[in-house]
């Protein structure tokens, strides 16, 4: 039979191994993770796991940036076309509107030679009706060309306005002052028409058939729209060609 001492003795062993198991038990848990860290970081720190990155990187990753960039400057490049074709399409409605607006200074030229009350003849009459009839048709040709262009402006509804404005002002003065002087000019030499009232009316167009500021005003009013948008289309156009 074993000893007190020795019974001590074998608990003691036992204790200690079992502390023992413990410790390294512990320990392994401990390092275990790190030991996994390790040998990744090992594995991309060698030759072969940085051959493998830098496959990952030049075949995926490089292309996706390249077709990135690719798209970003095929975007920057449409935008500027359609900037330079928009401000030169404006540029050219802004000439055919200044070619519009010189139809009425044609036709008060034509008549100046006869502003004054002495009538006019048949002959006469007819001539300058076929002259203004062609004046009239040219400038509804152009204006037709200056409403198709209204389109590439920022703000059509407005600029379609002011050019409405302007032509049907065009239009009334046209109408109502040479046409109308033209017909006293000839009628108020034939018997039997109110030859008193006729001179009358044919003295006062006379003296305002050169009052043409409301038409200079609604002229300039479309004119300055046109400008403005212009404007700011080239300082658009500045900013997408750089």
């Amino acid at each position: 039979m074993l000893t007190d001492e020795e019974k001590n003795k074998v608990i003691e062993r036992v204790q200690l191994e079992r502390d023992i198991r413990k410790a390294l038990a512990e320990e392994d848990k401990a390092k275990k993770p790190i030991s996994l860290l390790h040998n990744i970081w090992g594995v991309a720190s060698s030759g072969l796991g940085l051959l493998l990155i830098g496959g990952v990187l030049t075949g995926f990753l490089v292309p996706s940036f390249q077709a990135y960039q690719k798209k970003l400057e095929w975007e920057r490049q449409i935008r500027y076309e359609n900037v330079k074709f928009n401000l030169g399409m404006r540029r050219d409605a802004l000439k055919e509107m200044m070619i519009a607006g010189t139809y009425v200074s044609a036709i008060i030229a034509l008549i100046a030679p006869h502003k004054n009350e002495q009538p006019i003849t048949k002959d006469e009459y007819e001539k300058l009706r076929e002259q203004l009839l062609a004046l009239q048709n040219d400038r509804f040709k152009q204006n037709a060309k200056v409403v198709a262009m209204l389109v590439y402006f920022s703000d059509y509804k407005k600029a379609s306005n002011l050019f409405d404005e302007y032509v049907g002002a065009s239009t009334s003065y046209i109408s109502t002052r040479i046409e109308r002087f033209l017909y006293l000019k000839y009628s108020i030499s034939n018997k039997g028409v109110n030859q008193q009232g006729d001179a009358k009316e044919l003295a006062d167009l006379i003296a305002g058939i050169d009052e043409t500021s409301e038409l200079v005003h609604k002229f300039e009013n479309i004119l300055d729209y046109m400008r403005d948008d212009i404007q700011k289309m080239e300082e658009e156009y500045v900013k997408a060609k750089f």
